[in-house]
């Protein structure tokens, strides 16, 4: 029997980013999307949807497509429905606007450079990464979802292989939890040597995730230096604790909102609203510089 990760999606907010949603999240309307992401699905005989089988990511400013397969056995999945697991499966909006607004712009150059997704998921921005030529880049999960992470960059090792750079390295995925020891452990493993960037896409939602958020803040205290470039891409919610997190990280980092969707006026109603299919999403990037 195999089972997709959207067969659960009657309990699970709508999350994946359409063609339709990618033009939504634009801050110009009349400018075609960076990436352009479809899925295709499995429906019975009166149309309705069972499950996504297929994500497709197109990069039309680079003529590259990545393909993710979504469907799995159901002894593959079930560990990661154990928990907030499941979260890790779909793309969120805050990995589509850090593609669209810091990655596929080049506002963030990332060619010749070492990459880390922290809980990436689907690890979308960091493949993005690996086709606008980072040297190397590292998509980090729980335990659980690493096989899905490593089956798909092997189903596109031929796409993350087509580069004239003998130097680039095609992503890796590794599993890394979050906690001081556990980032102390994964810095020694490289020898010590840090990631020129650090991505990380809607990773605090207490409800969800409780204060997971926390072990995500001693975790940056020990891979970022001074030198570091992290960018962190968040959906606000309510309720979401983002305050807190940036509270606490501003303890070690400089923030700078890099790009906003909102203005700080309208977010408590764009709050209120924001759980609504088709409504405005509030979605922030920040950049944070280890003092």
């Amino acid at each position: 029997m195999q089972q997709s990760l959207a067969e659960v999606k009657d309990t699970v907010p709508k999350a994946a980013a359409t063609e339709a949603e990618m033009r939504a999240i634009e801050t110009s309307a009349t400018e075609p999307p960076k990436m352009v992401v479809t899925t295709t699905t499995s429906d019975d005989l009166n149309g309705t949807v069972l499950c996504e089988d297929e994500m497709l990511v197109r990069i039309p400013s680079l003529g590259k497509s990545i393909t993710l397969e979504l469907t799995q056995s159901e002894y593959e999945i079930e560990p990661m429905f154990s928990g907030a697991s499941w979260a890790g499966s779909v793309l969120w909006a805050a990995a589509s606007v850090l593609c669209e607004h810091c990655l596929l712009n080049s506002s963030v150059p990332v060619a010749d450079t070492s990459v880390l997704e922290l809980g990436c998921g689907l690890g979308i921005p960091g493949m993005v990464c690996s086709l606008l030529g980072a040297r190397e880049v590292a998509l980090t999960e729980q335990p659980q979802l690493v096989p899905l992470l490593e089956k798909n960059l092997l189903k596109n090792a031929s796409v993350f292989a087509a580069d004239e750079l003998a130097t680039r390295a095609p992503p890796a995925a590794l599993a890394l939890s979050w906690g001081t020891a556990e980032a102390e452990a994964f810095l020694e493993a490289r020898g010590g040597k840090r990631f020129d960037t650090i991505l990380i896409c809607d990773c605090v939602f207490e409800p969800l995730y409780g204060d997971s958020w926390k072990l995500l803040c001693e975790t940056l205290v020990v891979l970022a230096d001074s030198s570091t470039n992290v960018l962190i891409a968040s959906e606000r919610r309510s309720e979401d604790c983002i305050p807190e997190f940036q509270a606490t990280l501003e303890v070690h980092f400089d923030l700078e909102t890099v790009w906003n969707s909102y203005e700080e006026a309208d977010l408590p109603s764009l709050l209120k609203s924001s759980h609504v299919q088709g409504q405005k999403k509030p979605l922030r990037i920040i950049s944070a510089k280890r003092r």
